[in-house]
């Protein structure tokens, strides 16, 4: 592994580690995806491998998607995600965060086959309100792991929007076929909380995405019956 961006250019060490997701026939468990980990003792650099399981028949995983996280200390710098064209990876999209005294800005960009173009950015300034010691800091357009997960039939989704903005949030199966809306209208700034009632819907993996016009957030949940 090529070590970069490390303190006193030494290379840590690096951790590798996996997570299954299975579900019950009846009979046996059956793998669905495999998550591969890469990461380094000092929380630099984390490699975040995702590979989907073809079927229960096939005992043959494939490459589909992958993203590179860079770490500044515990601040999140870079995310760089790629996805498999044949038999090569291609840059997808990346995200980069400059977070200055008091300017945060939080930067989208595409790949149009050579050169990152800028799609576009939240951009927060800020300052100290007076007589008070803490930052004002601005909030991050995130989306939250459900809870609980697994689940049945209904599980919390958590969201932030750091802004006054329309937002959707679909639900999908493996498929990729919309199953629900749950939100789709204008939300103020701050965390939200949505419930997902599965109830009518069989057991197995789906996926929640939450989108505005810039860019959109994916994490997936069982629902076992």
């Amino acid at each position: 592994m090529l070590c970069v961006n490390f303190n006193n250019g030494k290379c840590p060490t690096v951790f590798v580690g996996s997570k299954f997701l299975q579900l019950w026939d009846g009979s046996q468990w059956v793998n669905v995806t495999l998550t591969a980990y890469n990461y380094d003792d000092e929380i630099l650099n984390v490699t975040d491998y995702i590979l989907y399981y073809r079927n229960s028949n096939n005992n043959t995983w494939f490459d589909g998607e992958r993203s590179f996280y860079t770490y500044d200390k515990n601040t999140l710098t870079e995310t760089v995600t790629q996805v498999k064209d044949g038999d090569e990876w291609v840059n997808s999209s990346r995200s980069t965060v400059n977070d200055g005294e008091f300017e945060y800005i939080y930067l989208f960009q595409t790949w149009n086959g050579t050169d990152w173009i800028n799609s576009g950015r939240w951009v927060y300034v800020y300052r100290k309100t007076t007589g008070v010691n803490e930052d004002v800091r601005p909030l991050v357009f995130n989306l939250e792991q459900n809870y609980p997960n697994p689940f049945n039939p209904v599980t919390n989704i958590n969201y932030t929007v750091p802004l006054v903005q329309h937002i959707t949030i679909n639900v999908y199966n493996v498929l990729g076929q919309l199953v629900r809306t749950l939100v789709n209208e204008e939300v103020p700034a701050g965390k939200h909380s949505i419930q997902f009632d599965a109830a009518g819907l069989s057991s197995g993996v789906y996926y929640y995405r939450v989108e505005t016009g810039s860019t959109a957030l994916t994490n997936s949940m069982l629902l076992l019956k």
